[in-house]
Order: structure tokens, then C-alpha cells, then sequence
């Protein structure tokens, strides 16, 4: 595949659980056939939800708040 038909990245942080912020759900759903999506957001122990060619990585909200947000922060740098 050469350069220019390779599809641009993009990364999404949502601060809620993937699925369940509908804007940006929505947006992931009509953009995933021009890009290569990752979102980070948090693992509110919610039933997950999953889009194709996705990549969906999830961050625990278990323990300490603090150190969950520091956990956050870790995943998105």
C-alpha cells in the first residue's frame, strides 16, 4: 500500500466509558472508514460495547480516584 492510500490515525480520549457518550460514538461509527481510530476511556464496569477496526483501550476506575485519574493520564501519554 503506498503513502497516500494509507489511512491517517487518530487518536479519541473520552472521558466516559467507549459506547456509552453517544457524540462521540457516533462520531467513531462515521469516521472509521477513513481512519485508523484508538480511543482510551474509562472502564466503568459497564457491558462493553465494540465497533469494527476500532481499537478500544480501557482504563479501570477501581481503587483510589486519584490514582485511577493518574492511571488515566499514564494511558493517554
Amino acid at each position: 500500500m503506498k503513502y497516500s492510500e494509507q489511512k491517517r490515525k487518530l487518536l479519541i480520549i473520552d472521558p466516559q466509558q467507549y459506547g456509552y457518550h453517544i457524540y462521540t460514538y457516533e462520531l467513531i461509527k462515521r469516521l472509521v472508514d477513513c481512519y485508523e481510530i484508538t480511543t482510551i476511556s474509562w472502564d466503568e464496569d459497564r457491558p462493553k460495547i465494540t465497533t469494527d477496526n476500532v481499537n478500544i483501550v480501557y482504563v479501570s476506575m477501581q481503587g483510589n480516584k486519584i490514582k485511577s485519574v493518574i492511571r488515566f493520564r499514564y494511558r493517554v501519554l
